[in-house]
Protein backbone atom coordinates (compact mmCIF):
# COMPACT_ATOMS: atom_id res chain seq x y z
CA UNK A 1 0.00 0.00 0.00
CA UNK A 2 1.18 3.46 -1.17
CA UNK A 3 0.19 6.54 1.46
CA UNK A 4 -1.41 8.94 -0.32
CA UNK A 5 0.58 12.40 -1.11
CA UNK A 6 -1.18 14.14 1.35
CA UNK A 7 -0.89 11.93 4.24
CA UNK A 8 2.60 11.35 3.46
CA UNK A 9 3.59 14.94 3.85
CA UNK A 10 1.86 15.04 7.28
CA UNK A 11 4.12 11.57 8.25
CA UNK A 12 7.45 13.52 7.50
CA UNK A 13 6.32 16.72 9.75
CA UNK A 14 6.45 14.13 12.50
CA UNK A 15 3.27 11.86 12.25
CA UNK A 16 5.02 8.61 11.89
CA UNK A 17 4.86 7.76 15.92
CA UNK A 18 0.93 8.51 15.59
CA UNK A 19 0.06 6.05 12.30
CA UNK A 20 2.77 3.55 13.96
CA UNK A 21 0.33 3.99 17.42
CA UNK A 22 -2.99 3.45 15.51
CA UNK A 23 -2.13 0.14 13.57
CA UNK A 24 2.07 -1.08 14.73
CA UNK A 25 2.95 -0.75 10.69
CA UNK A 26 6.45 -0.36 9.82
CA UNK A 27 6.95 2.02 6.88
CA UNK A 28 10.07 3.12 4.22
CA UNK A 29 9.84 6.84 5.35
CA UNK A 30 11.37 7.70 1.77
CA UNK A 31 8.24 6.69 -0.47
CA UNK A 32 5.72 5.64 2.68
CA UNK A 33 5.46 2.36 1.68
CA UNK A 34 4.05 -0.17 3.90
CA UNK A 35 6.50 -2.92 4.68
CA UNK A 36 5.31 -4.80 6.85
CA UNK A 37 2.32 -4.93 9.97
CA UNK A 38 2.98 -5.95 13.13
CA UNK A 39 1.32 -8.97 14.51
CA UNK A 40 -1.84 -8.80 16.14
CA UNK A 41 -1.91 -5.07 14.40
CA UNK A 42 -3.53 -6.15 10.99
CA UNK A 43 -6.94 -6.25 11.33
CA UNK A 44 -6.98 -2.75 12.69
CA UNK A 45 -4.00 -1.33 9.76
CA UNK A 46 -7.02 -2.86 7.59
CA UNK A 47 -9.35 -0.51 8.89
CA UNK A 48 -7.34 2.66 9.08
CA UNK A 49 -6.50 1.85 5.15
CA UNK A 50 -9.43 1.37 4.18
CA UNK A 51 -10.13 5.10 5.72
CA UNK A 52 -7.45 6.76 4.29
CA UNK A 53 -8.66 5.32 0.89
CA UNK A 54 -11.97 6.28 1.25
CA UNK A 55 -10.21 9.96 1.96
CA UNK A 56 -10.88 10.48 5.16
CA UNK A 57 -8.46 12.77 6.86
CA UNK A 58 -5.96 12.02 9.08
CA UNK A 59 -6.35 14.11 11.77
CA UNK A 60 -9.92 11.75 11.67
CA UNK A 61 -8.22 8.74 11.48
CA UNK A 62 -6.26 9.55 14.57
CA UNK A 63 -8.31 11.40 16.56
CA UNK A 64 -6.14 14.26 17.75
CA UNK A 65 -3.62 16.85 15.83
CA UNK A 66 -1.03 19.11 17.10
CA UNK A 67 -1.30 22.81 17.02
CA UNK A 68 1.63 24.71 18.07
CA UNK A 69 2.16 24.28 21.70
CA UNK A 70 -0.74 22.08 21.74
CA UNK A 71 -0.20 18.13 21.56
CA UNK A 72 -3.37 15.69 20.41
CA UNK A 73 -5.93 18.31 20.96
CA UNK A 74 -9.11 16.38 19.76
CA UNK A 75 -10.39 15.79 16.17
CA UNK A 76 -13.84 14.79 15.21
CA UNK A 77 -15.92 14.62 12.58
CA UNK A 78 -17.40 17.00 10.74
CA UNK A 79 -15.46 19.55 12.64
CA UNK A 80 -12.97 21.61 10.52
CA UNK A 81 -9.21 20.03 11.61
CA UNK A 82 -6.39 22.80 12.22
CA UNK A 83 -3.83 23.82 9.37
CA UNK A 84 -0.67 25.11 9.66
CA UNK A 85 -1.94 28.27 7.62
CA UNK A 86 -4.27 28.78 10.58
CA UNK A 87 -0.79 28.47 12.92
CA UNK A 88 0.15 30.97 11.17
CA UNK A 89 -2.27 33.56 11.60
CA UNK A 90 -3.00 32.83 15.52
CA UNK A 91 1.15 32.94 15.69
CA UNK A 92 0.62 36.62 14.10
CA UNK A 93 -1.88 37.41 17.07
CA UNK A 94 0.37 35.80 19.84
CA UNK A 95 3.33 37.90 18.98
CA UNK A 96 1.47 41.02 18.43
CA UNK A 97 -0.09 40.41 22.25
CA UNK A 98 2.99 39.79 23.68
CA UNK A 99 5.28 42.48 21.80
CA UNK A 100 2.68 45.36 22.90
CA UNK A 101 1.44 44.22 26.30
CA UNK A 102 3.51 46.87 27.96
CA UNK A 103 1.76 49.49 25.76
CA UNK A 104 -1.50 48.49 24.74
CA UNK A 105 -3.75 46.78 26.93
CA UNK A 106 -4.51 43.57 24.83
CA UNK A 107 -6.32 41.10 27.58
CA UNK A 108 -9.98 40.78 25.80
CA UNK A 109 -9.95 38.24 23.09
CA UNK A 110 -12.75 37.03 20.82
CA UNK A 111 -12.24 33.49 18.63
CA UNK A 112 -14.98 33.56 15.90
CA UNK A 113 -15.47 30.46 14.62
CA UNK A 114 -13.81 28.11 17.34
CA UNK A 115 -14.43 24.41 15.19
CA UNK A 116 -11.48 22.60 17.47
CA UNK A 117 -11.06 25.58 20.01
CA UNK A 118 -7.43 25.62 18.55
CA UNK A 119 -6.59 29.26 18.22
CA UNK A 120 -8.61 30.03 21.25
CA UNK A 121 -6.93 27.67 23.22
CA UNK A 122 -3.22 28.47 22.27
CA UNK A 123 -3.82 32.27 23.34
CA UNK A 124 -4.77 31.45 26.91
CA UNK A 125 -1.71 28.96 27.10
CA UNK A 126 0.49 31.56 25.17
CA UNK A 127 -0.12 34.75 26.36
CA UNK A 128 -0.80 36.06 29.98
CA UNK A 129 -3.60 37.79 31.75
CA UNK A 130 -5.56 37.07 28.60
CA UNK A 131 -9.37 36.37 28.96
CA UNK A 132 -10.45 34.39 25.75
CA UNK A 133 -14.34 33.67 24.62
CA UNK A 134 -15.61 31.95 21.20
CA UNK A 135 -18.33 32.23 19.13
CA UNK A 136 -19.35 28.86 17.06
CA UNK A 137 -22.95 28.73 15.49
CA UNK A 138 -22.04 25.11 14.44
CA UNK A 139 -23.17 22.42 17.78
CA UNK A 140 -20.75 19.92 16.80
CA UNK A 141 -17.82 22.02 16.93
CA UNK A 142 -19.02 23.99 20.32
CA UNK A 143 -18.84 20.56 22.52
CA UNK A 144 -15.16 19.86 20.73
CA UNK A 145 -13.89 23.23 21.55
CA UNK A 146 -15.64 23.11 24.97
CA UNK A 147 -13.71 19.43 25.39
CA UNK A 148 -10.47 20.88 24.18
CA UNK A 149 -10.90 23.59 26.39
CA UNK A 150 -10.98 21.63 29.75
CA UNK A 151 -8.13 19.43 28.06
CA UNK A 152 -5.83 21.76 27.95
CA UNK A 153 -7.04 24.64 30.98
CA UNK A 154 -3.86 23.44 32.88
CA UNK A 155 -1.74 24.78 30.34
CA UNK A 156 -3.07 28.42 30.33
CA UNK A 157 -0.62 30.83 30.97
CA UNK A 158 -0.78 32.77 34.12
CA UNK A 159 -4.22 34.51 35.10
CA UNK A 160 -5.33 33.37 31.59
CA UNK A 161 -8.85 31.59 31.01
CA UNK A 162 -11.57 30.82 28.73
CA UNK A 163 -14.72 32.16 29.24
CA UNK A 164 -16.88 30.04 27.25
CA UNK A 165 -18.30 29.79 23.94
CA UNK A 166 -21.70 31.41 22.68
CA UNK A 167 -23.50 29.37 20.49
CA UNK A 168 -24.84 31.44 17.20
CA UNK A 169 -23.07 33.64 14.73
CA UNK A 170 -21.16 36.57 14.77
CA UNK A 171 -24.05 38.83 13.46
CA UNK A 172 -25.96 37.70 16.16
CA UNK A 173 -23.80 38.54 18.98
CA UNK A 174 -24.05 41.40 21.09
CA UNK A 175 -21.08 41.57 24.11
CA UNK A 176 -18.59 43.42 22.63
CA UNK A 177 -15.39 45.97 23.49
CA UNK A 178 -12.46 43.00 22.92
CA UNK A 179 -8.99 44.16 22.54
CA UNK A 180 -8.52 41.63 19.96
CA UNK A 181 -10.39 39.09 17.11
CA UNK A 182 -8.91 36.58 15.64
CA UNK A 183 -10.96 34.22 13.21
CA UNK A 184 -10.32 31.46 10.77
CA UNK A 185 -14.11 31.93 9.17
CA UNK A 186 -15.91 30.08 6.41
CA UNK A 187 -14.51 31.85 3.14
CA UNK A 188 -14.02 29.76 -0.03
CA UNK A 189 -16.07 31.28 -2.39
CA UNK A 190 -19.23 29.30 -3.74
CA UNK A 191 -17.22 28.34 -6.91
CA UNK A 192 -14.89 26.96 -5.69
CA UNK A 193 -16.88 24.47 -3.60
CA UNK A 194 -16.62 21.70 -5.82
CA UNK A 195 -12.53 21.81 -6.84
CA UNK A 196 -11.51 20.92 -3.12
CA UNK A 197 -9.95 17.70 -2.18
CA UNK A 198 -12.22 14.83 -1.84
CA UNK A 199 -10.79 14.52 2.08
CA UNK A 200 -11.81 18.31 2.87
CA UNK A 201 -15.39 18.32 1.11
CA UNK A 202 -15.97 15.13 1.51
CA UNK A 203 -15.34 15.60 5.34
CA UNK A 204 -15.80 18.72 6.69
CA UNK A 205 -18.28 20.80 7.61
CA UNK A 206 -19.39 22.61 4.71
CA UNK A 207 -21.14 25.84 6.73
CA UNK A 208 -17.43 26.08 8.46
CA UNK A 209 -15.61 26.01 4.25
CA UNK A 210 -18.34 28.28 2.05
CA UNK A 211 -18.39 32.03 2.03
CA UNK A 212 -20.48 32.96 -0.07
CA UNK A 213 -20.70 33.91 -3.70
CA UNK A 214 -16.83 36.01 -3.10
CA UNK A 215 -15.76 34.26 0.38
CA UNK A 216 -16.60 37.29 1.73
CA UNK A 217 -19.83 36.96 4.08
CA UNK A 218 -18.45 35.77 7.08
CA UNK A 219 -15.46 38.70 7.16
CA UNK A 220 -17.64 41.01 6.27
CA UNK A 221 -20.19 40.29 9.07
CA UNK A 222 -17.09 40.47 11.55
CA UNK A 223 -15.50 43.65 10.28
CA UNK A 224 -19.15 45.22 11.08
CA UNK A 225 -19.28 43.61 14.16
CA UNK A 226 -16.20 45.03 14.75
CA UNK A 227 -16.64 48.36 13.41
CA UNK A 228 -20.32 49.21 13.82
CA UNK A 229 -21.63 47.34 16.65
CA UNK A 230 -18.78 48.18 19.43
CA UNK A 231 -16.62 44.86 19.06
CA UNK A 232 -13.64 46.02 19.68
CA UNK A 233 -12.33 49.09 21.39
CA UNK A 234 -10.97 52.15 20.04
CA UNK A 235 -8.05 50.99 19.04
CA UNK A 236 -8.63 47.40 18.62
CA UNK A 237 -7.14 44.90 16.50
CA UNK A 238 -8.76 41.96 14.41
CA UNK A 239 -6.84 39.29 12.39
CA UNK A 240 -8.20 37.23 9.74
CA UNK A 241 -7.52 34.10 7.48
CA UNK A 242 -9.23 34.09 3.83
CA UNK A 243 -8.86 33.35 1.01
CA UNK A 244 -6.43 34.68 -1.60
CA UNK A 245 -6.96 37.69 -2.47
CA UNK A 246 -9.34 38.66 0.44
CA UNK A 247 -6.82 40.90 2.25
CA UNK A 248 -6.84 43.26 -0.54
CA UNK A 249 -10.34 43.49 -1.00
CA UNK A 250 -10.61 44.01 3.46
CA UNK A 251 -8.05 46.53 1.90
CA UNK A 252 -10.50 48.15 -0.55
CA UNK A 253 -13.53 48.06 1.96
CA UNK A 254 -11.32 49.77 4.65
CA UNK A 255 -10.70 53.17 2.33
CA UNK A 256 -12.11 56.26 4.00
CA UNK A 257 -12.94 54.45 7.24
CA UNK A 258 -9.67 55.26 8.97
CA UNK A 259 -8.87 51.65 9.29
CA UNK A 260 -5.18 50.69 9.21
CA UNK A 261 -4.39 47.40 7.39
CA UNK A 262 -1.75 44.98 6.75
CA UNK A 263 -1.91 42.36 4.54
CA UNK A 264 1.03 39.31 4.89
CA UNK A 265 1.31 36.19 2.92
CA UNK A 266 1.78 32.59 3.81
CA UNK A 267 4.70 30.25 3.92
CA UNK A 268 3.44 29.56 0.63
CA UNK A 269 3.66 32.81 -0.50
CA UNK A 270 -0.46 33.76 -0.95
CA UNK A 271 -1.75 36.72 0.11
CA UNK A 272 -3.80 34.91 3.49
CA UNK A 273 -3.80 37.16 6.59
CA UNK A 274 -5.34 40.56 7.09
CA UNK A 275 -4.75 42.53 10.08
CA UNK A 276 -7.16 45.23 11.04
CA UNK A 277 -6.64 48.19 13.42
CA UNK A 278 -9.63 49.95 14.46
Amino acid sequence: MCIPGSYFHCFNEGKWGGLDGVCGVEFDKDDGIVKGVKGGWRERFEGFKNRLESREPLQYILGSWDFRTLNDITCRRPTLVPRPETEELCGWAIDFMNETGGEVICRKVLDVGTGTGCIGISMACEVQGVKVSGVEKDDNAKVLTEENVEAFKEQFGEGSSYEGVWYGGIEEYEEGGYDVIVSNPPYIPKRDMEGLEENVKGWEDHGALEGGEDGMDVIREILKYATERGGVKKGGVVFIEGDEGHPSMVEREAEGKGWKVEKRMDVRGIERFVKITI
